[in-house]
């Protein structure tokens, strides 16, 4: 896993991609108050607490909890996942920010090893600041874009950009982006029409601060198109510029390296399946769904021996050329079939 000669960077191997996800885990006790009156005798009693757990409102219900952050890797055999690292998020820190230190961690421990992550998915916890701190590290960062109330994606207008067309000749044109994707807009009878451009290559540039991430962008060669514009190419940083930060308005809280219409994304996002499908099954094995020991150590430790056994397992069976969609939930692929050894 994570070997640079996997795939591109322009088109990563599945194997060189690290996935996140949070869930939220219920503590053993449900309240956090540890004195209580009788209502019949009025008496001030105790109870058992987990002064570790934090209030939280989820799926899983309102009750004390842990949130653990984990990362997934998978192996370049269908079915073969390994769970890499996990911490519990502390109280006030964002799921985002939790995920971004554990990808730093590990890639500073790959690098060692002439290893790195060409990309990193998470789910929308993944805020603007979060997707800047990952380009940085010359990692790209994968998630989907927020909507807007109306459920309509938002826009963000990168401005003009400059165009390279066919003939070697210069060209403006206004890039806004749409749902993680550049688009321009091109003049019709009816009105304007918005055109998506394509991404043709990613290249990463070592600075002296880390990493700068850029695409080639072409224009697609179909008929809405003026002639001369068609196979026009434009270069756009994904990093936010400074007068975006200083506004609050960056280009990544919408533009993406992968943006979903890109055809790359559907195999590296459909890698975060695994970790929410291992949450599952994690809870599965405890009592209730939830946690079966009281302070953040315990859990903690709960956790990793649960990591420990998951990937001792994933081990035997990529020694024995099998899988383990059983150690990630009962969800498969329609497609996926398992050949039996002969």
């Amino acid at each position: 896993m994570f070997n640079p000669s996997a795939g591109a960077f322009t088109r990563p191997d599945t194997t060189q991609v690290i996935a996140g996800d949070g869930t939220v885990l219920n503590g053993m006790y449900n309240t956090s108050n540890p004195r209580f009156i009788d209502s019949e005798t009025g008496e001030i009693r105790t109870r058992r607490v987990d002064h570790d757990a934090t209030w939280s409102n989820s799926k899983e219900g309102n009750s004390p909890s842990y949130t653990i952050v984990d990362l997934v890797a998978q192996n370049s055999e269908k079915g073969q996942r390994v769970i890499v690292d996990a911490v519990l998020r502390p109280k006030g820190t964002g799921e985002g920010t939790v995920f971004c230190g554990l990808v730093d961690q590990l890639q500073h421990d790959l690098t060692k090893h002439d290893r790195e992550i060409n990309a990193a998915v998470y789910d929308m916890a993944l805020s603007a600041e979060n997707h800047d701190h990952l380009l940085r590290r010359g990692i790209v960062p994968v998630s989907k874009v927020r909507l807007r109330k109306n459920l309509k994606p938002h826009e963000f207008n990168l401005g003009l950009c400059t165009f390279t067309l066919a003939d070697g000749s210069k060209r403006k044109d206004k890039v806004v982006v749409v749902n993680g994707t550049p688009h321009i807009n091109v003049a019709q009878i009816d009105g304007d029409t918005p055109v998506a451009l394509i991404r043709k290559q990613t290249k990463r540039t070592r600075t002296k601060t880390g990493f700068r991430i850029g695409s080639f962008f072409e224009v697609p060669d179909i008929i809405e198109v003026p002639a001369d514009l068609r196979n026009a190419r434009v270069w756009i940083n994904h990093h936010s510029k400074p007068d975006e930060v200083e506004r609050e308005q960056r280009r990544t809280r919408n533009l993406r390296v992968f943006a979903p219409a890109d055809p790359c994304y559907p195999a590296i996002a459909a890698i975060r399946e695994n970790t929410e499908s291992m949450h599952h099954h994690f809870k599965s094995t405890l009592t209730n769904r939830r946690a079966r020991s009281v302070g953040a150590n315990r859990v903690r430790l709960n956790f990793h021996t649960y990591q420990a056994s998951v990937n001792i397992i994933t081990a035997l069976r990529h020694a024995e050329r099998n899988d383990n969609w059983d150690m990630f939930g009962n969800w498969r692929p329609s497609s996926h079939a398992i050949a039996l050894a002969a």
